[in-house]
């Protein structure tokens, strides 16, 4: 198939460029972007609180990372984990499982396959499942591990908002 008949969403053309990238420069509308993308109920917001959460909550402490540890590490690994399982599981439950939002913003209006020997475990759903838990975690989390121990010891740089305030508010956008 070729064209524009296999596909179900076609977004409205042309796709707009954000005001941050047009020339020359529109700051009341790139003020205006941010200010839509950031405040207050947005789906940034969202993902800014989740992970203000996951670090002060279930993160392990700079003196704990100093040295290496399995406790540590572990919680890293588990939170990662558990993450995954409950925003990515509960994506797919709304989107496939479920199909609560339908096929109104689908750009492929076909299911995707769920059986087949294309798949390590002849299930799309197991391989997805088992791929991003045992590698793609594994591999996410031993990175996250190494930067704390890094950050803890003095490898690789860090900052506050009392040192440098501009900066860590600038680190968001």
């Amino acid at each position: 198939m070729t064209g524009r008949a296999e596909w179900h969403h076609v977004p409205e053309l042309p796709i707009a460029v954000s005001p941050l990238w047009q020339w020359p420069p529109r700051p009341l509308a790139t003020l205006r972007w941010y200010a839509d993308g950031w405040f207050f109920l947005t789906i940034n917001m969202g993902i800014l609180a989740l992970a203000w959460l996951s670090y002060t909550v279930f993160s392990p402490t700079l003196e704990q990372t100093l040295k290496w540890g399995f406790s540590w590490v572990s919680l890293i690994l588990l939170r990662n984990l558990v993450l995954v399982i409950v925003i990515a599981g509960g994506l797919h439950l709304w989107f496939h499982k479920y199909r609560l939002q339908g096929s109104q913003m689908k750009y492929d209006p076909r299911p995707f396959p769920r059986k087949g020997r294309m798949f390590s475990f002849d299930d799309q759903v197991k391989d997805n499942m088992f791929w991003t838990l045992a590698s793609g975690v594994t591999i996410w989390s031993g990175f996250e591990a190494l930067f704390w121990w890094m950050l803890a010891n003095g490898y690789a740089p860090s900052t506050t908002f009392d040192a440098t305030p501009i900066w860590f508010v600038a680190f968001f956008f």
